[in-house]
Parts: structure tokens; C-alpha cells; sequence
């Protein structure tokens, strides 16, 4: 069997580590190599990898190219590059773009994704400016004015623009312009703002009336007397309490300001029926009371009772008509009538005179006593089934009275001694619950004394378990 050296130049290798040096082969034994046939001869497959880490070899791809980084992406180049046809390309540094200094014919298309005042790859820059300059950008429509001048061309621009935004208008941050509101009709909005920054709005109705609510504050003699004509404010005009207790200051009231009232001024009425203002009216009282009481038979503090001027006796007036409810008063005997005088019986004594007091003992009167030294009986308990009636206990004619509690916390019980107990029904009581865990409130029934239990106690609840307290005797 023939044997020969084979040297190799290139580390060979595929994922382990291979030595560099001279291998024995002897045909059809021994270590076995790769090959790859071409044109029906073999040659020995050989991998390019490197010399520090083997396993990290060169790859070629599908059209047999090697790649020259193992990220398989386009690799920079440097110098001058001839490039034809369309090729991607990544940004990188600064760009001179033709004609250069030229001015451009087309306009360019910059879009960004940047924050306006803050560099970053988005935003636009422009050579030979301050970085983050603002640059004014007119527009051909724009409407362009003067000083005082007819000239469009040499002047300032001057134009006030609004918006018309009545669909959830969008809220402006702090230090930030923006569109003034406007009507469709191109009217201004405005709002009132007061002295901590609120803004408030007005309401105007469909006559051009402006509402007012809430306390208005005017000034001393904001109101000039006769401001207001007679009949100015219609019968009712101002509701019961409307206006405030010290609304109205001393003297904001001008004399006269008022006609029923009337003035200071104003002389005496001439009768006590006249029409005149009520300063008249109390003028002529005073000067009714002020007079002198004029002589005849004009009695002030007269402690006689008279009749037409003449004295009264016993055969005139009260002394032979003694009146009740403008009747003469009953005499004799009878039964008590109308005109009968009533009379009030007091004595200082325990007992009426001619009287006998009542013996120790038993005796009644009306027959109110009630049995004593009852056993009591238990007949609390819960509600089997919510909604759904039942007896506390049944009727019995040895049963003389009871007592039950509702003591759930969350709901309403109802009884009833004549019929089924049933909720908001006329024959049945309701106990409301009592408050939790100090059970303040509680809601109880009790028979009055002389009750008689002939018939059983239904009660009803909505929930099952509802608990309830009861006593009978």
C-alpha cells in the first residue's frame, strides 16, 4: 500500500481546534478528509477560520461569495466610489447636496419626529445660523399692511388670525401660543376673568338681557333718587327673603324714593281715610293723639260701666242682663245649657266635705289591674325561609300579653296578631332594625295591660336567619 506526505498549508478545522503540521496518510485507512469533486477530479475541502479561535470560519453564500464580516451587511468604503444604479444608502456625517449655494427650484419635503426647541435627529438645522434659531416662514396669502401707508410691499406684517373651534377646543399649556377662539360669524370670544384667575362666563338670553345671580355690592348712593320710576318694579317683583337682612344700609333709601312711604316733607293727611303717604297717615295719628280731648262726656279711664251716658243700676244693663255670648245668662234649675255659667270647685282639703274617703284594700275602679307573677316564655327565634310568614307562637286564651324585638341591623321585620304578617300590609306592624353592635333604636312591640292573646303572632322578613326577640305570659 502506497504512502505519502501531504503538507498543509491552511489551518484545517471544524468545530475543535486543530494543530498546524504534516499528517501520514495511508490510502483506504486512517483519518478521514473532506473533498469536493469538480469536473470529476477530487480536491481537498479546506475552511478559512482563524488563528486564535478556529471555530470562527469564513461563510460564502449561496452565489459564491465570501463574506468579509461575519454580520453580512454592507461594509463602509472610504476614497472615491463610482456607484451606478440605485443604492441604499445610511446617513452619516454632513452631506453637501447640489447645486450647493444654489438656490433650489423645488421645495424640499423635511419631516421630523423632533420637539420643537430642543436638537435631535428629526429637526432641521441650517448651516451658518445660531443651532435652534427660529426661522420665519410667510406665507404668499398672508395679508401684509404699513404704517399709515397704501404701500404693501415695504411694510411691517401685521395679521391677527383666530380659529373656530366650538368641538372640545384643545387646552393651551403653560408658555405656549396659540389661535384665539372666534365665532363662524368671525366674532371674538371673550370671558371675564377675576382677580384669582377664574374665568367666567356671562349668559345673555334671547332679549339681549344680561342675567345677574348671586349678591350684587353697590356703592353709597349708587342709585340717584328718582332712578326708578313710579311703577318701575311690578306687585311681586321681589320674592319673600329676597332681599337680605342689612342688604340695605341706613340711608340708601333716599327720602321720597318711595310714594307709598312717602317723604320727610310730607304735611299732615287732612282725615284719617285719606290717600295720602304713610308719613301723612302717621302725621295726622300723632296729631289726633297730641289734641285736647274736647268737653262733653268723653271718659278716659272710666271704671263705671255706663249705658247711652247713664250709669248702670239695677234695673239697667248688666245688673238685670248679665250676658254669655251676647245671651242672657240661664237661671233655676236644669240641665247645664249654653248660657250656663261654668264654675271651677277648689278646696284646700284631700277630701270634698261631706265626702268619705276610700277603705284600704282591693277596691277598683274600672277594673285595670292585670295577673301577676306570670311565668314568662320564650318565643324568639329566627326566620326559616325569607319572605315567607310564620308564628312566633300560636293563639292560646292563658296567654296575657308580649313582647318582641327586631335585632338584625340590616332590614325590617313585620308581625301581625290578627292575620298572615306580610310586608306593607294594613294589619301588620313594622319593628326597622336597630343600629349594629349598640343596638340604639330598638324597635320593640309590647302589649298594652288587659291585651288578650287569643290569636297566634305572625312574623315575616326577607332574609332566612333573620333574628328576632320575643317574651310571652
Amino acid at each position: 500500500m502506497r504512502k505519502f506526505l501531504l503538507s498543509l498549508v491552511a489551518l484545517v478545522g471544524l468545530s475543535t481546534a486543530a494543530a498546524l503540521g504534516n499528517y501520514a496518510m495511508t490510502q483506504g485507512a486512517g483519518t478521514t478528509f473532506g473533498s469536493v469533486v469538480v469536473g470529476g477530479t477530487h480536491y481537498a475541502q479546506q475552511l478559512l477560520c482563524d488563528l486564535t479561535t478556529p471555530s470562527q470560519c469564513a461563510t460564502v453564500s449561496a452565489a459564491g461569495a465570501v463574506k468579509v464580516d461575519g454580520s453580512a451587511v454592507t461594509q463602509p468604503v472610504s476614497g472615491s466610489v463610482t456607484v451606478s444604479g440605485t443604492v441604499a444608502a445610511t446617513q452619516s456625517g454632513t452631506w453637501t447636496v447640489q447645486p450647493g449655494n444654489t438656490a433650489n427650484t423645488t421645495p424640499w419635503l423635511v419631516t421630523g419626529s423632533g420637539t420643537a426647541g430642543s436638537a435631535a435627529s428629526g429637526v432641521l438645522t441650517v448651516q451658518g445660523i445660531a443651532s435652534m434659531t427660529p426661522l420665519f416662514m410667510q406665507s404668499g396669502t398672508v395679508p401684509v399692511s404699513t404704517m399709515n401707508s397704501a404701500s404693501a410691499n415695504s411694510g411691517v406684517n401685521a395679521a391677527m388670525a383666530g380659529v373656530f373651534d366650538d368641538t372640545s377646543p384643545t387646552a393651551i399649556t403653560e408658555n405656549s401660543f396659540g389661535f384665539l377662539r372666534m365665532s363662524a360669524n368671525r366674532n371674538l370670544y371673550g370671558t371675564i376673568r377675576d382677580a384669582a384667575g377664574n374665568e367666567r362666563g356671562a349668559n345673555v338670553n334671547a332679549s339681549n338681557q344680561l342675567s345677574v345671580t348671586g349678591p350684587v355690592t353697590m356703592a353709597s348712593s349708587a342709585v340717584a333718587s328718582g332712578a326708578y320710576s313710579s311703577g318701575a318694579f311690578a306687585s311681586g317683583a321681589f320674592a319673600s327673603g329676597s332681599i337680605a337682612s342689612g342688604a340695605l344700609a341706613s340711608g340708601s333709601i333716599a327720602s321720597g324714593a318711595m310714594v307709598d312711604l312717602g317723604a320727610q316733607a310730607d304735611a299732615a293727611c287732612g282725615t284719617a281715610t285719606g290717600t295720602c303717604s304713610l308719613i301723612a297717615l302717621t302725621k295726622y295719628l300723632n296729631s289726633s293723639v297730641n289734641s285736647s280731648i274736647p268737653a262733653g262726656t268723653n271718659l278716659i279711664g272710666d271704671v263705671n260701666l255706663r249705658q247711652g251716658g247713664t250709669a248702670l243700676s239695677a234695673t239697667n244693663g248688666i245688673y238685670s242682663n248679665l250676658l254669655v255670648g251676647n245671651a242672657a245668662v240661664a237661671t233655676g234649675t236644669g240641665a247645664q245649657g249654653a248660657t250656663s255659667p261654668r264654675v271651677t270647685v277648689a278646696t284646700d282639703s284631700a277630701t270634698v266635705a261631706g265626702s268619705s274617703s276610700l277603705p284600704a284594700g282591693t277596691n277598683s275602679i274600672g277594673k285595670v289591674e292585670q295577673a301577676v307573677n306570670v311565668t314568662p316564655n320564650n318565643c324568639g327565634g329566627t326566620i326559616t325561609t325569607g319572605g315567607t310568614a310564620q308564628n312566633a307562637f300560636t293563639a292560646g286564651a292563658t296567654k296575657h300579653g308580649f313582647t318582641i324585638a327586631n335585632i338584625d341591623t340590616t332590614e325590617v321585620m313585620w308581625i301581625s296578631f290578627t292575620t298572615t304578617a306580610a310586608p306593607s300590609d294594613t294589619q301588620s306592624f313594622p319593628l326597622a332594625p336597630a343600629t349594629a353592635t349598640t343596638f340604639a333604636g330598638l324597635s320593640s312591640y309590647t302589649t298594652p295591660a288587659g291585651f288578650g292573646m287569643n290569636t297566634a303572632l305572625s312574623v315575616v322578613a326577607a332574609t332566612t336567619g333573620h333574628k328576632f326577640s320575643c317574651t310571652w305570659w
